[in-house]
């Protein structure tokens, strides 16, 4: 009987846990993450687009080319070891080349800080070895 009302609780706290993690104001969890990297080396050249909400932010060249610029083209950028990218190239005038991997799911940059309460969407993750400043 103990063990039933032991899992009976772990159950309860597991949904609401999770319940409040899908929240828009919800905290950012392990549950937001992507854990699994495609096996093709990619080089990207980004661009910080600097958003009034909390969402990916790094326009990658492709989608630069359009006069108008959606969230949904944005992604996120997080650093595979220690070299994280200085908060002074997060603003439009720096272009930036990252040699790295996608992740295979859509998910949360662990690197993401969040300016608002608000719960960025899931987009596109691109972990970089090395960037150059262009």
């Amino acid at each position: 009987m103990r063990k039933l009302l032991i899992l009976f609780v772990l159950i309860v706290c597991g949904a609401l846990f999770y319940a409040n993690s899908n929240r828009p104001e919800g905290p950012i969890t392990f549950l937001d993450y992507s854990y699994f990297t495609e096996d093709k080396l990619d080089t990207i050249e980004v661009q910080y687009i600097a958003w009034a909400c909390a969402c990916a932010n790094w326009l990658p060249k492709e989608n630069q080319a359009s006069d108008i610029i959606q969230d949904t083209s944005c992604i996120f950028i997080e650093s595979a070891c220690d070299q994280q990218l200085p908060s002074k190239f997060h603003d439009n005038n720096y272009k930036i080349r990252l040699v790295g991997r996608y992740y295979k799911n859509k998910g949360i940059s662990r690197d993401y800080e969040k300016p608002t309460s608000e719960k960025p969407e899931a987009a596109k993750i691109f972990q970089y070895m090395y960037y150059e400043i262009l």
